[in-house]
């Protein structure tokens, strides 16, 4: 008999640890079972989101026994079809109990069936397998025995689909043989009489057979162990999260950061950083002082070797990732461990990934070390204080860069890596690794520098900048203001409108960076002469590419204009389905929204999808599917759009007057507002351009137009607002514009009796702006009118 059970293995992140308890049994009986290791992928449904966990899941070869039940904890929701009483043979359901939940076997049970998706570790969205499951309480007891699958020959050169590391919990899946074929085909691998096969299927080599205790009589069988994997679509979630997040900016009140300095994470950065004359040295955070980790060494372990498994099928990745290695080694980054006692309860190994980018001009290999990998049910990351958000918001970074004729822009040189790390948290921060060609066990070492892959990296890393520059105020006051307004992670953008005032800049920025330890490199501007003084490896070279990222805008420094690409991982010939569709809508990045009409057309098909109630990877209706194919086709469209950087071509001693017009407009499907600015120099000559722009789709409970018209004016106020209080520069007139008399009205008449919904939303426009500010515009004559009907990316 071989089964499957659940273990803490931390090959992927779990969303939320309260699946802990979950099982999942489907369409089995008691008679053949297979161990193997899976990964569940449950993705999307209409009904739910569902979440990231190990899983444990038996497979039994038997089509004899009913769907067993199975209980959820009350917080975790996959999509229920019905509930129902199981009715079968009395005989079967009294087998069912005694080896499954012992006790109180007369009674009819109520089951709750669900559905989700199973598919392999590294499978393929064809291979993936749709199930339905009934719940129980428990399924059985875990086996005793866990193979050593590294002494079977037969087995050792096998993509397993378990590597056999961690701790054992309880089984989570039971399936049938209705599924079962499904997953395996003829493919098997036979070893000695006695041993293990392994049976191919598309979730990789699973085990089943009977299993010798070395520690015991050879006669001994026991149960192979296996896992599951149970993930969302990790990429997705982060793309639309990261979609929402740019949706929400402008929109929402700006946190209050006054009281950031009292935080406790903050508090502990002062009172522990040290500064030695040449780099700054920091303790982590800990949530806890006295946070005990389990030695996670096996588990390092095992992602290492699943590396090197890999790296022998890419050669030019490996040379990448071993010479990442060794710069890290050459730089004094790390150090080996000679000793490996350190502090019991203070020793975690971090696994680490290499990400190749081609596309970056300087370091073309990440590697990043996983601080969110779990073991035991525990992570290195969540023992540690995030802290406060330190960095600035990114469109505001976006909107001084675009203020005046010379644009900049520069990055701190491997950011983490110049601050040190204390040296009672290095052990927490411990790697394995060893040269392809070496055989030896792999060498243990630790950072001596902040680690990229550690939650709280990001927060030490701004602390560290804002002190640093601070206690330049008086020297540098310029450097200190950009430095403190517009550096977005480790990415420095600003403009200026003098080239004097600009080169200044530039040096001061340079020499008060490097008394911290800092080198501020890939410098880049339109107007090359203010970086005179920059040695030549320390410039972007833009002769053979003029094409540079401003924060994820394409901006061509020759030209000084910005322009759009296609992501790379967007491919318009993917299936048609609602998964796809959000998946390729979420990853437009498009900051100031100048995209907006365009991609508002993706989201009234999303929401007319969720209407219909079609599932996530159904083929998408004919209604919808000929309209989606319109506008994955425009997607080449994309990088032919030209915007000018520059908001004000002129100099600042020239401006005569800043006008803001903001203009809202809505209809029945969406609404939206954009905002403008006006330039006037002192001859009289007007510069119009676009600052922002926001596109929402209607709500999906039936709102009336003049109610949408009202939003579109909030949407409005709040944009200029933003702007106003951001661009960094005095704005002398403010004007909005809306093609509604009765949201005119609604706004400027303070006496008359709103109802709620209503007057809610005019206080919030009259608190931003003033009532007088408002005036009518004739439709035709409304920009924002393309933002509430949508327009392809030629109009």
């Amino acid at each position: 008999m071989v089964k499957l059970i659940h273990r803490k293995n931390a090959h992927l992140r779990w969303l939320r640890s309260a699946l802990d308890d979950l099982r999942a049994a489907l369409d089995s009986d008691r008679n053949h079972r297979q161990s193997c290791l899976m990964r569940v992928s449950e993705k999307w449904t209409k009904y739910d989101r569902v979440v990231e966990q190990l899983l444990g899941i038996q497979i039994k070869e038997d089509p004899e026994t009913k769907e067993i039940e199975r209980s959820t904890p009350s917080n975790v929701r996959l999509p229920k079809l019905e509930i129902r009483k199981y009715h079968g043979d009395p005989h079967d359901w009294q087998r069912f109990q005694e080896e499954f939940s012992p006790g109180d076997h007369n009674k009819c049970k109520r089951t709750r069936r669900v559905k989700f998706w199973i598919s392999s570790l590294n499978g393929k969205d064809d291979e993936k397998q749709l199930v339905e499951a009934l719940c129980l309480p428990k399924i059985c007891q875990k086996p005793k025995l866990v193979p050593n699958v590294h002494r079977l020959k037969h087995l050792t050169a096998l993509q397993l689909a378990d590597d056999f590391t961690g701790n054992s919990g309880a089984f989570d899946v039971l399936i049938g043989l209705d599924y079962y074929y499904e997953f395996v085909d003829h493919k098997i691998k036979r070893g000695k009489k006695g041993e293990p096969v392994a049976v191919h299927s598309t979730l990789g080599w699973i085990i089943c057979g009977p299993m010798t205790n070395e520690k015991e009589d050879p006669t001994f069988f026991s149960q192979s162990v296996k896992v599951l994997y149970a993930k969302v679509d990790g990429q997705l979630d982060e793309a639309i999260r990261k979609f929402w997040e740019i949706e929400t900016i402008g929109m929402m009140d700006d946190s209050d950061k006054a009281d950031i300095d009292s935080t406790r994470a903050v508090q502990n950065f002062e009172s522990t950083l040290q500064f030695d004359g040449i780099r700054y040295t920091v303790r982590l955070p800990w949530l806890e002082d006295d946070a005990q980790l389990p030695n996670n060494y096996h588990q390092a372990l095992s992602r290492l070797q699943q590396i090197e498994r890999s790296l022998k099928n890419d050669p030019h990745k490996a040379a990448h990732y071993e010479r990442g290695m060794r710069e890290y080694l050459e730089e004094d980054f790390v150090e080996e461990v000679t000793d490996r006692t350190g502090y019991p309860g203070r020793i975690w190994y971090l696994p680490h990934h290499a990400v190749i980018r081609e596309d970056k001009t300087t370091t073309k290999c990440r590697i990043v070390f996983d601080g969110s990998a779990q073991y035991g049910g525990v992570t290195l990351n969540q023992h540690l204080d995030v802290g406060p958000a330190l960095q600035n918001d990114l469109v505001k970074v976006l909107l001084r860069f675009r203020r005046f004729r010379i644009g900049l822009q520069a990055d701190i040189s491997k950011m983490f890596l110049q601050i040190g790390l204390n040296e009672q948290d290095r052990d927490v921060c411990r790697f394995l690794w060893r040269s392809r060609d070496v055989q030896e066990a792999p060498r243990i070492y630790r950072f001596k520098r902040l680690c990229f892959g550690l939650s709280c990296s990001p927060f030490l890393a701004m602390c560290v900048i804002r002190h640093h520059v601070k206690k330049y105020q008086h020297q540098f006051p310029e450097a200190v203001n950009e430095v403190l307004e517009n550096m977005y992670v480790d990415d420095l953008l600003f403009s200026a409108d003098e080239e004097e005032s600009a080169s200044e800049k530039v040096a001061q920025l340079r020499k008060m960076m490097k008394l911290g330890g800092f080198l501020l490199t890939k410098w880049a501007s339109n107007h090359n002469e203010v970086l005179a003084d920059v040695p030549f490896e320390g410039v972007t070279d833009e002769s053979s590419n003029p094409m540079l990222k401003a924060l994820g805008i394409t901006w061509n420094a020759e030209t000084d204009e910005l322009s759009y690409t296609i992501p790379s991982n967007v491919d318009p010939n993917t299936l048609d389905t609602k998964r796809q569709l959000i998946s390729t809508t979420s990853k437009m990045y498009d900051p100031l929204g100048y995209l907006s009409p365009y991609i508002i057309r993706a989201k009234i098909l999303f929401q007319r999808l969720w209407q219909q109630g079609v599932d996530w990877d159904e083929k998408l209706p004919d209604n919808v599917h000929q309209e989606w194919k319109k506008w994955k086709l425009e997607l080449m469209d994309i990088p032919e759009i030209r915007i000018r950087r520059c908001l004000i071509p002129f100099m600042r001693k020239e401006i005569r007057r800043l006008e803001l017009h903001a203009f809202g407009d809505a209809s029945k499907l969406a609404y939206g507002a954009a905002v403008y600015l006006v330039a006037i120099d002192k001859d009289g000559k007007r510069t119009v351009n676009l600052v922002l722009a926001k596109a929402k789709v209607a709500p999906l409970k039936q709102v009336t137009l003049p109610r949408l018209e009202l939003m579109a004016a909030f949407t409005a106020a709040k944009l200029i607002a933003f702007v106003k209080n951001n661009i960094g520069i005095r704005v002398d007139e403010l004007n909005c514009w809306s093609d509604s008399e009765i949201t005119l009205c609604w706004i400027k008449n303070s006496t008359q009796k709103l109802k709620p919904f209503i007057q809610n939303r005019v206080e919030v426009i009259r608190q931003l702006t003033s009532p007088v500010l408002w005036r009518h515009c004739p439709t035709k004559n409304n920009p924002a009118d393309l933002l509430s009907r949508g327009s392809t990316v030629k109009q």
